[in-house]
């Protein structure tokens, strides 16, 4: 490629090493940079517990082991950069293939050697300021103390405890620091031995360090001119790693010359400029401090107030920032305007081509200052966190992270227009610089002689330059060029190939090119928006400005793209899961999106039409009729800019505001609609108000046909069973359910009119649902139910009753052990004034009236399937409509009607004939559910029903006499049935298997002479009229008394025998064959 091979192969040692820095730098971006900066972090709702800390430092073992090993390797490269430099910037008379480059300046490889070394300097940074990293390694380290001190007791092989702490010291050594302090990577690259002993010397090599002082003083005028300026691109970064050759050029000068003054007083002065920088995170990194801690210098500074100096630099971009963002804002949206209108014309066509080189890293140039102003302004406040952003700017930091994603996308949305037209502009910039390079190299051919070493150089870079354009052009190849250029572009005193002119003009067309090769990877570590991460608690002020600023409600979608970038960071995390990471950000987010904007924004469109709607009709009732001039409402915002957003793409989800904000209105305006049906006109204008003001479609409700006496909804039963049966009692033989108690002058009634017209609105698929509930309902109730019969003073008491009728002489059992039952439970505590048998009796009431509610869900289903299969005439015999409509040959489109009409009327003539019989279903799972081996106590629940029943009549009893004292809303609950108890029962018993020890007690028996519930009361009554006739004062009663309990037997007598009839009805129900 070129004539001579000294030339050939310092351009190739240098090239692979710029090569290697910019794929170190890419490497530690986007694997080492992020697990370190999220070190120590937990989960959003996450409460830290004991021990975190250390397991937070065992995940990342392997983590820093790598970035151990990428340290050492960074430190071999630092220590060949040297060595290579100082080879070719060395004082032996020997290396006269070299004297060409002993004038050479090589700035692109003094910046890659401050890439690398920037590099060290950012992990530096992130180490010593993530506080998290060193509480986990002390944390670890007591933890190892008190392991070595007992291995066995915590069952760890000394070997491996040794190997754990050989790594410990060695992360110490090359990573950590003492005490976890961090700060030693820079300090240990720039401290290494770079001498060679007898070929090589770095330390004291004059032309070697006046190279580096050299390019530090250019630098440092560059950065001067540049930095704060609109010419400004990438020097922050470059300066980090200028600083760090700055601290390097200190070791190596450090015996033989003296540090300047006025380059150190230069490169402080800096820092008005740029106060701070962010490296990566929420790692800042500040020059002043980073000056006095590895190359600080006894001179007179400006400023000598660090602190004070960075404050007022802090209090002036406040007060400048919404200015500042405005200017920025006008010339983003200058450079958009023309991205969509200009990009094929120009007044110039032969210029169309340089024009969209600028016009795209123009681009690139607004986003990079973009994220330096809103980088600076949040890194700022976070360093001095006294200093609070002042609310007016919050607004404006929002636009900034808004415009930085406005232009990714952008990029994004003209990215095949880019494509297509990015290799012709690389290929034009390259004839640019070949079209030069040729004529430098004609006029230099005919100015010099040809045998001169030199002039040998300078023709080969020449050469270099064009060849290496010839080709695709590459980062690589764009690295060449640039050491070719250095070569070719002496200093006029030796001989420079180009002109003054040309010098400039090609640089800036190189830098172009430069930026094109690597567009993608720059643009996308300009508009990273990962840093948001730490300034999370600002994003409900960014979602509030958007509410209270509706005319931003298209840039919602920016602003939530900018916070969203945290996720590549967050999926790096190592210390712990990084998916759950992302899941509970992506939950915060999408939270706060709701609390912020969707919740207030279905608030105010929905108080802002009921309010818009009411007047309308406020005037049309004052006037008579509507006028057609707008009513001014409120001075609400116009939000309907908000609806047209397109739906928002949150991580894996994607948010419609606008139909979000719908199905509130939807639902909302159902809910009360069907509370109030005679506002359905109000609620008609509402929706119409809706998608004429703000485009909301929201869905019609088609409410059904109702009668007045709808009722409870089925499905609203069906959700509240357990509340339901509380409330209401069932009638057994009206099959209907009547409300407790109430506060107002009238009982709620449900009947199976009422089921029937739920169902008509639900379909019949709510009855299979239903008995779904009704399961779940029952399976709780005889958890409690076995608790019950499990306690021991029942279980005893049941077994003592059961053993007492086994020996008892009478085949029946007596009333009076049934009332000492009632009387030995009441003894053992009471609840809320009821006796455990009352909560027992309450139980099965419950269950009763749940299987009640079944029963009459089916009744309910078969009068509505009654009234939907009238219109049939004949139910023997129904033709078939789809072999009528193909005999008539009628179309597909009718044939397919009439078989599914066929299917209707199949489907509702089984369910009319067959019906589903509820009861058997749940006999069936029930019975395979309570009789097992773990439920034996259950098997003697038949020895507590006479107790059951002689509580119930009691309970009934009383319930009626309150009836003539009930009629003041308010009044205690009363009721004149409760059939309930009977069918839940008779369910248990069935389910139990228990009817037959039941009957053999001959409760119920009116036929026996003795002993029976009906002789008892009989004799009850005998003896009140012996004590009323009784002459005696002592036992007498008096005649009120007796009348009284007089007619209390008798109603008892009856509620017994009613009780008898209800429990016989109810056994109907769960026969296998009915008798």
């Amino acid at each position: 490629m070129c004539i001579r091979d000294s030339f050939n192969k310092i351009i190739m040692a240098f090239s692979g090493l710029c090569k290697e820095s910019v794929e170190m730098e890419k490497l530690a971006h986007d694997k080492y940079y992020p697990p370190l900066s999220i070190y120590g972090e937990l989960h959003i709702d996450q409460v830290p517990t004991d021990g975190d800390v250390e397991m937070h430092l065992s995940n990342c073992f392997d983590l820093f082991s790598e970035i151990s090993g990428f340290v050492q390797h960074l430190n071999r490269v630092v220590r060949n950069f040297v060595q290579q430099l100082a080879s070719l910037y060395s004082n032996s008379k020997a290396a006269t293939s070299m004297d060409t480059f002993k004038s050479v300046h090589l700035p692109t490889v003094m910046t890659a050697f401050g890439r690398v070394l920037g590099i060290l300097i950012t992990l530096d940074e992130i180490i010593t300021q993530n506080e998290c990293i060193g509480k986990s390694w002390n944390a670890y380290k007591k933890m190892m103390f008190v392991i070595n001190r007992d291995p066995e007791r915590f069952s760890v092989e000394e070997e491996s405890l040794r190997s754990v702490e050989r790594l410990l010291k060695e992360y110490e050594r090359t990573l950590i620091g003492n005490d976890a302090c961090g700060g030693i990577l820079l300090e240990n690259a720039v401290n290494q031995n770079f001498e060679v002993e007898g070929l090589l010397q770095a330390r004291g090599n004059k032309v070697f360090l006046g190279e580096i002082l050299h390019s530090l003083k250019s630098t440092a005028d560059h950065f001067t001119e540049v930095l704060g300026s609109g010419k400004e691109t990438d020097e922050r970064e470059r300066l980090v790693g200028c600083m760090g050759l700055y601290v390097l050029y200190r070791r190596l000068a450090d015996d033989t010359e003296k540090p300047e003054k006025k380059l150190y007083q230069q490169l402080w002065e800096l820092q008005k400029k740029i106060p701070v920088h962010l490296l990566f995170g929420n790692a800042v990194w500040v020059l002043p401090d980073f000056l006095c801690r590895h190359a600080p210098l006894g001179v007179s500074v400006n400023p000598k107030d660090v602190v004070k100096a960075r404050i007022e630099f802090l209090t002036k971009d406040d007060k400048n920032f919404i200015t500042h963002v405005q200017h920025l804002y006008l010339r983003v949206c200058s450079w958009m305007v023309r991205m969509e209108s200009d990009w094929n014309s120009h007044p110039n066509s032969f210029d169309i081509l340089s024009f969209r080189v600028q016009h795209l890293l123009r681009g690139v140039m607004l986003g990079r200052q973009i994220g330096i102003t809103l980088k600076q302004a949040l890194m700022l406040h976070l360093f001095h966190p006294n200093i609070h952003i002042p609310q007016e700017n919050v607004s404006s930091l929002a636009q900034c992270a808004e415009m930085m994603k406005s232009v990714q996308f952008m990029f994004h949305r003209k990215s095949q227009m880019i494509g297509d037209s990015l290799p012709h502009l690389v290929r034009q910039l390259a004839a640019s610089i070949q079209q030069i390079a040729r004529a430098a190299k004609s006029r230099f051919e005919e100015r010099y002689r040809l045998n001169d070493p030199s002039t040998f150089d300078r023709l080969a870079a020449m050469e270099l330059i064009e060849r290496v354009l010839d080709g695709a052009v590459t980062a690589s190849r764009v690295t060449i060029l640039r050491l070719a250029l250095s070569v070719a572009r002496m200093d006029s005193k030796d001989g420079g190939v180009m002109t003054k002119e040309e010098v400039p003009f090609l640089l800036q067309k190189v830098k172009d090119l430069e930026q094109l090769c690597g567009l993608s990877d720059v643009l996308q570590r300009v508009s990273n928006c990962d840093f948001m991460y730490w300034c999370r608690s600002l994003n409900p002020a960014y979602f509030q400005q958007v509410l209270n600023n509706p005319e931003r409600g298209q840039k919602l979608q920016y602003l939530v793209a900018a916070i969203q970038d945290t996720a590549r960071l967050l999926s790096k995390a190592k210390h712990q899961s990084a998916d759950e990471f992302v899941m509970k950000y992506r939950q915060l987010l999408e939270s706060q999106l709701d609390s912020e904007i969707i919740n207030p924004l279905c608030r105010e469109v929905e108080n802002d039409l009921r309010m818009h709607t009411h007047m309308i009709n406020s005037q049309a009732n004052a006037t008579g009729q509507i006028t057609g001039q707008t009513v001014a409402v409120t001075n609400l915002r116009d939000l309907s800019r908000i609806f047209t957003l397109r739906p928002i793409r949150l991580f894996d989800k994607v948010i419609d505001v606008a139909g979000r904000v719908g199905h509130y209105l939807d639902q909302t305006f159902y809910n009360l609609n069907t509370v109030a049906p005679h506002d359905w006109k109000i609620y008609t204008q509402m929706r119409n108000l809706a998608r004429e003001k703000y485009g909301l479609d929201l869905t019609e409700v088609h409410l059904p046909s109702a009668t007045l006496e709808q009722g409870l909804d089925m499905l609203e039963i069906m959700r509240n069973i357990h509340k339901f049966v509380q409330a209401y009692v069932y009638n057994l033989n009206n099959q209907h359910f009547i409300e407790r108690h109430s506060e107002h002058k009238h009982l709620h009634t449900i009947s199976i009119r009422h089921i029937a017209n739920s169902i008509r609105t639900h379909g019949t698929g709510v009855m299979s649902t239903t008995v779904n509930f009704v399961y779940q309902f029952l399976t709780r109730k005889y958890a409690v139910f076995s608790q019950f019969l499990f306690d021991d003073e029942i279980a005893s008491r049941l077994v003592r009753d059961i053993q007492y009728f086994n020996n008892y002489d009478e085949p029946y059992y007596p009333y009076e052990r049934a009332v000492k039952f009632n009387e030995d439970i009441w003894k053992l505590g009471k609840s809320g004034g009821q006796s455990y048998l009352d909560r027992f009796r309450m139980l099965i009431s419950e269950m009763g009236n749940a299987l009640g509610f079944v029963r009459m869900v089916r009744s309910g289903g078969l009068q509505f399937l009654s009234g939907a299969i009238k219109f049939v005439p004949d139910l023997d015999n129904i033709e078939k409509f789809d072999a009528i409509c193909e005999g008539e040959k009628l179309s597909a489109e009718t044939i397919s009607a009439a078989a599914n009409m066929d299917e209707a009327i199949g489907h509702l003539t089984k369910n009319f004939a067959e019906g589903s019989d509820y009861f058997k279903k749940l006999v069936h799972v029930f019975e395979k559910m309570l009789n097992v081996g773990d439920q034996d106590h259950l098997s003697n629940f038949w020895i507590s029903v006479p107790p059951l029943c002689l509580n119930y009549v009691n309970y009934i009893t009383g319930m009626k006499e309150r009836l003539s004292s009930s009629g003041k809303p308010g009044g205690k609950p009363t009721c004149y049935t409760d059939d309930g108890f009977a069918i839940g029962l008779a369910f248990t018993l069935r389910v139990l298997n228990q009817w037959d020890q039941f009957d053999s007690l001959h409760w119920f028996n009116s036929g026996r002479k003795n002993g029976s519930v009906a002789q008892h009361f009989k004799l009850d009554a005998q003896l009140l009229e012996k004590r009323h006739q009784d002459k005696g004062e002592r036992n007498k009663l008096s005649r009120e008394e007796f009348e009284h309990r007089m007619k209390l037997n008798r109603r008892s007598t009856l509620e017994m025998e009613l009780l008898g009839f209800a429990i016989s009805s109810a056994r109907v129900f769960f026969l296998e064959k009915p008798k």
